[in-house]
């Protein structure tokens, strides 16, 4: 091999060994996207009304942070969160089959507050004479058999909000010993350790409601002064109920009331039929293209086809590395980047040919070939990417993975077609009618 060709290949070497092995096994690298693996999409409006106008958009950008942190500790795979005009969040969860969990856990307030309870007013609260500084709110009775809500009853308890969960460190599902009924248990940081112990110290024999979501999920008498900041939640869960219960604990409480406007779910079946579909026209797109550049370039067609799977190798393996997500219009966007591979060597070609025909040596040629077509690839590459940018940071969803995978496509064409097929070149030029009969 000539050695100035020695680096190139080495180079092309790592590039093409590195890409395949980010995306091998591609069945485990490669993650679906909502509308190839079915799941639910969930389209959310922040409640604004009550929020000042300047601050709008932190309180968004903070409920969509918690609601990516809920996700995340929920265990599902690639889910998709993207913001829609002001106050609007979109969540796309693939491969969830349960709705109605997901929507409990993604949209719950989860503002835990702890209060003291009076038992001795009740009774004259119930029938309408609540005093003030108190409060009438309940408490869910359920099955102990199949935890379903059989009555609600009131509980009294003080306005006066004694602690929230601004200092929880930790929460998580557990057992109780006695009657192995699922519970959460919840441990503060220092400074909640201590509020709770002193809490606790001066109300000694009393009841403490423990409310979520203004609802009093237990309310315990305090035997003695809790000093270790630990603390159990009973209230009859099921074992998922107390793990989601956790999950939105531990991810915080959103910093305003979320509504959910649209709620779609994608059964798997249609997500199949949308593979198989897409492949069959990524395969036959594929194949058109090979068959054009092959006839009409004969050899070089060869070189080209080489580049296109390259780059498609480039792809797979850029997007598995970035842990991106496809999506049908990302397959679409597959495919574009092919046809703009086969157009950048379409141009290479041609200026080769207009070189051989004003009488210039093949060396030549392929120098000013690849040199002169290089500013036209670049400016309508360059143009397509520019637009890519824009619908990745304004669009939302299946705009962003065509978005993604067209940027990275783009790059890709550029180096095969650039770099990988001058390199092809360059080696054909050991043999000159080797050469000739590729162009």
């Amino acid at each position: 091999m000539n050695r100035s060709l020695a680096p190139r290949f080495a180079i092309l070497a790592f590039v093409m060994i590195g890409a395949y092995l980010s995306m091998y096994p591609l069945q485990d690298k490669i993650k679906l996207g909502l509308d190839l693996k079915g799941g639910i999409l969930l389209s959310m409006e922040v409640e604004t009304e009550h929020i000042p106008e300047d601050k709008v958009e932190e309180e968004v950008d903070k409920a969509m942070q918690i609601i990516r942190n809920r996700i995340d500790q929920f265990g599902l795979s690639s889910p998709g969160i993207g913001r829609e005009g002001s106050n609007k969040i979109v969540v796309e969860l693939p491969g969830e089959k349960d709705p109605e969990r997901a929507k409990a856990v993604i949209g719950k307030t989860a503002r835990l507050e702890f209060r003291l309870v009076n038992d001795d007013l009740l009774a004259s609260a119930v029938e309408g004479n609540v005093p003030e500084g108190y409060e009438l709110i309940h408490t869910d009775i359920r099955d102990p058999v199949t935890h379903e809500r059989t009555e609600t009853r009131p509980v009294l308890v003080e306005s006066r909000v004694l602690m929230t969960a601004e200092n929880l460190e930790r929460a998580y599902p557990t057992f109780d010993q006695i009657t192995g009924m699922p519970n959460i248990a919840f441990n503060f940081n220092d400074a909640g350790a201590t509020q709770f112990g002193e809490i606790t110290s001066r109300n000694v024999n009393r009841r403490l409601a423990i409310i979520l979501d203004g609802v009093v999920q237990s309310a315990p008498v305090i035997r003695s002064a809790i000093l270790g900041g630990h603390g159990v939640i009973e209230g009859r869960f099921t074992m998922e109920e107390a793990k989601d219960l956790a999950v939105v604990l531990n991810a915080g409480a959103l910093p305003a009331e979320i509504r959910i406007i649209e709620e779609r779910a994608v059964g798997p079946s249609l997500g199949l039929d949308s593979i198989v579909k897409g492949l069959w026209a990524s395969a036959l797109g594929f194949a058109l293209t090979v068959g054009f550049v092959v006839v009409w370039y004969r050899f070089a067609g060869l070189i080209a086809t080489v580049a296109l799977l390259a780059n498609i190798i480039l792809v797979l393996g850029s997007m598995a590395l970035m842990g991106g997500t496809l999506t049908l219009p990302g397959i679409a966007g597959l495919l574009l980047t092919v046809a703009m591979a086969v157009d950048a060597n379409v141009l290479v070609y041609e200026r080769i040919k207009e070189e051989l025909r004003s009488g210039h040596t093949l060396r030549t040629a392929v120098d000013a070939g690849f040199s002169r077509a290089f500013m036209t690839i670049l400016d309508s590459n360059l143009t397509t990417f520019i637009t890519a940018v824009v619908l990745y940071k304004f669009g939302a969803g299946p705009v962003r993975g065509f978005a993604v995978t067209l940027m990275v496509g783009i790059l890709a064409s550029m180096f095969t077609a650039l770099f990988g097929c001058r390199t092809l070149f360059l080696f054909c030029l050991r043999n000159p009618r080797m050469l000739r009969m590729a162009i």
